[in-house]
């Protein structure tokens, strides 16, 4: 479930949205439960497709037996979606534990001295966790939600989402080191993380947010739409679970050496959290189908040539719109990752995230665009789901092209 509670579910689906979900050591899945995308939950769904022999577009019902579904499931915005048949699991009482002494050196350690504090620990136990790191700060808001049928003890009941106040409105520190940086000042970053670590301490204990009990939507949203708005890189890692460890760890140490880099130069391009989630992929036998294929066109579809890689690590950057450096830092990032996970992951963007970076800033580097991107969708897929069969389907479907955009008439020619 997308922390995000005020979008449409039609724009979760067209992006393919995801939460933050594994299941933890030893857990079972419920009926009709999966980790993966909320897309990959689709049992049939109403398209706006071309039909030939009225000669016009009309709405046609597919089902997840139906070979051009697999498209549709995350389609870019290159159909118009009218109806979904969603499948759901019975809900779950879940506890989510908000923890802000946890140091990001031991969330994040190497594997050769992680422990019971880290990040991979905390997804063996629970299965569900996200990390929130202020810039220029040393302790994430870290999350941690586990599925408990009964109340605990210490625990707040809570029968309404949005449950954190902090982050939905701007407090007045805030929003003055936010108008500085705005104004052209970017260095106020180096008081914006800890002022923002600062109010969410505060926060969860004046509020009683820091241990929750309830239904599972009333513990996993919490985003609003007056939630500061951020602009936002980044990707996901696949991998197997046993290296969420080493992928996370050497995430966090790029990412600090470069924001010292940066800073070493008078700049300070990052002046929002880094996120960090972990979800698992998207599979067909998770559906209540029989022959029922996950989504073309997403980062967790599964990669036949890697059929270890079971996980992926959701690694989002944050930072307000246009600061100065920005878009060279989020390039030298998506660099670096491609480099570094080579050996024993794959690297896949968020579509709704900025990705293909340059120095002029998102989606513009062409060949990402028409190069790199493709075969992240092509290697390890067969002829009847890879990018080029999903072009060629939404061509099918929408000959006229009327579903366009000036994005994908880059991306998807």
């Amino acid at each position: 479930m997308p922390a995000v509670g005020q979008i449409t579910v039609g724009g979760a689906l067209a992006i393919d949205g995801h939460g933050a979900a594994l299941p933890a050591k030893g857990e079972l899945p419920e009926t009709g439960q999966a980790f993966g995308s909320l897309s990959n939950m689709i049992l049939s769904l109403d398209a706006v497709v071309w039909d030939s022999s009225s000669i016009s577009y009309q709405v046609k019902t597919y089902d997840r037996t139906m070979p051009e579904t697999k498209a549709l499931l995350t389609h870019l915005g290159r159909t118009f979606i009218t109806s979904v048949t969603l499948q759901v699991a019975a809900n779950q009482n879940l506890r989510c534990q908000s923890f802000t002494n946890v140091a990001a050196s031991t969330l994040f350690a190497s594997p050769s001295t992680a422990g019971s504090q880290s990040f991979a620990s905390y997804l063996a136990n629970t299965g569900r966790v996200e990390a929130i790191l202020f810039p220029f700060t040393q302790y994430p808001w870290l999350k941690v939600w586990s599925v408990c049928p009964n109340m605990p003890l210490l625990s707040r009941h809570t029968t309404a989402p949005y449950n954190y106040v902090f982050p939905d409105i701007i407090p007045h520190s805030v929003a003055v080191l936010v108008n500085k940086i705005i104004s052209g000042n970017p260095e106020a970053a180096l008081e914006l993380g800890p002022t923002e670590y600062a109010v969410t301490v505060a926060g969860l204990a004046a509020f009683l947010a820091s241990d929750l009990w309830g239904a599972a939507k009333n513990t996993q949203l919490y985003i609003k739409a007056s939630t500061l708005r951020l602009a936002e890189g980044g990707g996901v890692v696949l991998c197997q679970r046993s290296d969420v460890q080493r992928a996370v760890s050497k995430f966090a140490a790029k990412y600090n050496s470069l924001v010292a880099s940066y800073q070493a130069n008078g700049q300070y391009p990052m002046n929002g959290p880094t996120e960090i989630r972990a979800t698992g992929l998207d599979s067909g036998s998770t559906v209540l189908v029989s022959g029922a294929e996950p989504p073309c066109l997403f980062a967790l579809t599964e990669r036949s040539d890697q059929p270890t890689w079971d996980t992926a690590l959701w690694l989002n950057m944050l930072t307000i719109p246009g600061t100065p450096g920005s878009y060279n830092f989020y390039t030298d990032m998506a660099a670096w990752a491609r480099s570094n996970y080579a050996s024993y992951a794959g690297v896949r963007v968020e579509w709704s995230k900025g990705w293909a970076y340059t120095s002029t800033g998102p989606w513009t580097d062409t060949n990402a665009m028409t190069v790199t991107l493709p075969n992240d969708f092509t290697i390890g897929r067969t002829s009847t789901d890879d990018f080029a069969w999903a072009l060629a389907t939404y061509d099918t479907l929408d000959p006229h092209r009327i579903f366009l955009n000036p994005l994908l008439d880059l991306l998807a020619p």
